[in-house]
């Protein structure tokens, strides 16, 4: 017997067993899949099943008719935007929390320097004065000396300078005693000390618990607040002294001049000086704002005036309790108001 050849047909067998048996596995498991695939596929299709008239009662809870051609959804769906992550919303809150205190800080600091902090702006007047004559008026940039109806003013700036409230200022009334003041408030008190240095002091070297501006100011003003009180001009009420002699008690108006007459300033360009005389007997003459040798000032000056036998009689109240009064011999030269020898051009 040929051993080789029993050995052989053992081999051949056994190969074809075994591809005959993992032939029957595979198709046993492709018989399970087809049935599974099936099963599901059934299961859906129950799922999907929806009664008509149920679709037709939910179209109609939006108003639509079932008879309306409805929109299909597009094949591709877009994607659904990611979550913000939950880091976001402490960052969030913490950003409105920080922009909340900054609107609180702000709000604060506003108040307090609109309300409660002292400065200069505003009225004043001296506070050792008897009868209040003399007042200086701080507005935004702009001071004015004012005694009665007689106003200079000029411009100023305001600093904080080594600690220090620092006003700067060439407005003539208030730089020839010194352009650099610095303002210091007493204890206990709602008055201003106005310390009028001159341009050699360094306040950046001056201490501000021990300095002492008596020893190094050119002056130390004390000043009170005040409350400006209001022109009062009374054209009806002649008092002017030489109406007085000549006996005059009614009011005068020459229709002739009036408007505004100005003149240019001889020294300065672009710059005038000019008389308005109004219909009511009022009038006001005005200087403008100029500047020279490093100081400058403007003037405003309101009068009441009568007209008689060529002069124009001119009464001013400066604050001093007694009238101020002028009188100016006129006439008319074409487009000319002359006075004190001087053709004032008519403006309007």
């Amino acid at each position: 017997m040929d051993i080789n050849k029993e050995n052989n047909l053992t081999e051949e067998t056994v190969s074809e067993a075994t591809q005959e048996l993992v032939s029957e596995i595979e198709e046993t498991e492709v018989c399970e899949t087809v049935a599974e695939t099936e099963e599901v596929s059934e299961e859906e299709t129950s799922t999907l099943s929806v009664n008509t008239e149920d679709i037709d009662e939910e179209l109609m809870r939006y108003g639509i008719s079932s008879d309306e051609e409805i929109q299909q959804m597009p094949e591709e769906i877009s994607e659904v935007p990611e979550k913000k992550r939950a880091i976001q919303k402490p960052v969030v809150i913490a950003a409105l929390a920080f922009l909340l205190t900054a609107v609180l800080v702000f709000g604060v600091y506003f108040v307090y320097n609109t309300f409660f902090k002292k400065g200069i702006d505003g009225v004043w007047t001296p506070a050792d004065a008897e009868v209040e004559m003399m007042y200086l008026v701080f507005d935004e940039g702009r001071v004015s000396m004012k005694y009665g109806n007689v106003e200079s003013y000029g411009y100023y700036e305001t600093e904080e300078v080594n600690g220090f409230d620092v006003v700067k200022t060439n407005f003539y009334e208030l730089a020839q005693i010194g352009g650099t003041i610095v303002i210091t408030y007493p204890e206990n008190s709602d008055n201003v000390t106005f310390n009028f240095l001159s341009d050699t002091v360094d306040i950046t070297t001056l201490d501000k618990d021990t300095v002492d501006f008596s020893t190094i100011a050119n002056l130390s003003l004390d000043f009170k607040k005040a409350d400006l009180p209001e022109s009062q001009i009374d054209p009806a009420n002649i008092t002017h002294a030489s109406a007085d002699e000549l006996g005059i008690t009614a009011l005068n108006i020459d229709e002739d001049i009036l408007g505004s007459w100005r003149l240019q300033l001889e020294y300065v360009a672009d710059k005038y000086q000019t008389y308005t005389f109004n219909a009511d007997g009022t009038g006001s003459y005005n200087i403008d704002y100029y500047e020279m040798e490093g100081v400058g000032m403007g003037r405003i000056i309101e009068f009441k005036y009568t007209v008689y036998d060529g002069e124009i009689l001119i009464t001013i109240d400066d604050g001093s309790g007694t009238n101020a009064d002028d009188s100016v011999p006129y006439y008319l030269d074409k487009n000319n108001l002359v006075m004190f020898g001087i053709g004032f051009e008519k403006v309007n």
